[in-house]
């Protein structure tokens, strides 16, 4: 009996691994495809080969064409790490902006090498055969949103055609889906393709040999079009030269030197800064498969945020037992509706540190609620005082956030220090808060959910002085007590390249609001 259970235990493991190896597999893994070969279209960086390619751009707009030559020369292992060289023709493009658009083909190798080690993979349930006729075939396929980086998030509306012979890659067409737009590079994009050929080098790699990118776009902020309005550009490239870690050349026979081309005449060169200088570290994060924001940002925030503050003393000019004979702070206190845009500025240091400033406006109203005593009654005061009162305050502070992730998961701690000062009451009070979040992020939305807490400290009494016209000014000294933890919900989303909307929620006992921020990375 016990070697039947054995044996059963055993069938159903293998059957199990069996399910898992059939769940796992598509077209592309029975023909032996390497996945990094579909990540060269997402990166030509991301191969481990140095090489040297000819590439020319040509953008047509509606007033004229203007075109440009350069050479392509990565070297992915010198003393000094990753080398990146864009060489020029000599004459220069036919553009009254070649700087703007020489700029913008180095910050696009930059992007490419900054996401050459996320492992950007194609999703194995989009795979479908289209044909096949012995050992050719044609696939269509689609990136795996939860692999794509913030900066080619678009890609995601792309799909893609695959055509093989046996195991080796022929060529790869990647197309815009039909009504999509997308923000890139300061262009609202309206069609996109690449067309990429494949050889295969003598050490039995696939590498890209040639390709052909064609873009149709509304120019908005990208400065190449007078007053904005359409072009197309189109970009075409061809590999000169392959050379492994071991210096062998291993360039396929079907690469060569355009007919026309003078190598001698590229001699304008411009060193790509592929890395920046922050966050600190971020190569090293990069290389360990993690996404990294941008060094920099800029928000615009609203706060709406309701408090109630209980009153515990009264003291005024130093006297408190016969103000509080007249004036009970039991049941006392005070309700404030505060309306607060902020403009706030943040910087990574670290892949895992932001800092942060903020400066903004309080526009408040507060419903004053003070009980009178019995003392207070019989001199013809009512048993409640209630007042409205407006509140205006400029705030400023900063703050900091540490967080990590693993897979979908992440975790923060947000820790900040706001001073409020009220001019007309003649307060000043420091605020601390301290919130710790979890949450899961949604890849193919662009889209983080959190939940967590917020912990606020707020300064124990309020303290400050009236002006009397014609008379000695009254200091006054009111003590104040609150609810000091509170939940919070809240969700992030990614906007293009650089832009970020965050909205959360604060629900507690004595405090509700809602905070929205819309923001610019760069």
């Amino acid at each position: 009996m016990r070697l039947f259970h054995l044996r059963s235990v055993c069938a159903a493991l293998v059957f199990a691994l069996s399910l898992g190896t059939m769940v796992k597999s598509d077209p592309l893994t029975e023909r032996g495809i390497d996945p990094q070969t579909l990540e060269l279209m997402v990166s030509e960086l991301s191969t481990d080969l140095k090489y040297t390619r000819f590439a020319e751009v040509e953008v047509v707009t509606g007033d004229e064409t203007f075109n440009d030559r350069f050479l392509i020369e990565f070297d992915p292992r010198t003393p000094a790490g990753i080398d990146l060289v864009l060489k020029f023709e000599e004459q220069g493009p036919n553009v009254a902006s070649p700087r703007r658009l020489r700029k913008i083909l180095e910050n696009r190798m930059r992007l490419q090498h900054q996401i050459r080690s996320l492992q950007v993979r194609y999703d194995p349930e989009s795979v479908e055969l289209v044909s096949s006729t012995g050992r050719r075939a044609v696939m269509n396929f689609r990136y795996s949103p939860f692999a794509l980086p913030q900066d080619i998030a678009w890609m995601r509306f792309l799909e893609g055609t695959i055509w093989i012979n046996g195991n080796e890659v022929e060529r790869i067409r990647l197309e815009l889906d039909e009504g999509r737009t997308f923000m890139h590079d300061g262009s609202r994009v309206t069609g996109y393709s690449m067309d990429v050929s494949f050889s295969r080098a003598p050490n039995g790699i696939d590498v890209i040999q040639d390709t052909v990118n064609v873009v149709e776009a509304t120019d908005v902020l990208l400065g190449l079009v007078p007053n904005g309005g359409p072009f197309v550009s189109t970009t075409r490239s061809t590999a000169i030269k392959y050379v492994d870690e071991d210096g062998t050349d291993v360039t396929p026979a079907t690469a060569a030197v355009p007919s026309g081309v003078d190598l001698t005449k590229f001699d304008e060169p411009v060193r790509v800064k592929v890395d920046r200088v922050f966050p600190i570290w971020g190569s090293e994060a990069r290389a360990r498969g993690f996404e990294i924001p941008k060094p920099f940002g800029v928000s615009l925030m609203y706060t709406d945020l309701t408090t109630y503050l209980n009153f515990t003393s009264f003291e005024i000019n130093g006297i408190r037992e016969p103000i509080e004979a007249i004036f009970s702070p039991n049941g006392s206190g005070i309700n404030i509706e505060a309306k607060n845009p902020q403009i706030r500025v943040d910087w990574f240091p670290l892949p895992f540190l932001n800092l942060m400033g903020l400066l903004g406006k309080i526009n408040a109203k507060g419903h004053l609620k003070i009980r009178t005593t019995g003392l207070g009654q019989l001199v013809g005061l009512p048993p409640v005082i209630e007042e409205t009162i407006n509140i205006n305050s400029y705030v400023f502070g900063g703050g900091l956030t540490a967080a990590g992730g693993w897979r979908n998961y992440f975790g923060s701690v947000t820790a900040t220090a706001m001073t409020t000062v009220t001019d007309d009451a003649g307060t000043n009070s420091t605020a601390y808060t301290v919130t710790p979040m979890v949450g899961y992020y949604f890849p193919k939305h662009r889209l983080r959910v959190m939940v967590g807490a917020e912990w606020l400290k707020l300064e124990s009494a309020m303290v400050g002085t009236i002006p009397v016209p014609g008379g000695q000014p009254v200091n006054f000294n009111i003590g104040l007590e609150h609810e000091e933890w509170a939940a919070r919900l809240g969700v992030y989303k990614e906007f293009g390249n650089n832009f970020e909307l965050t909205i959360t929620g604060t629900h507690g006992d004595t405090r509700k609001g809602l905070t929205a921020m819309f923001g610019y990375r760069f």
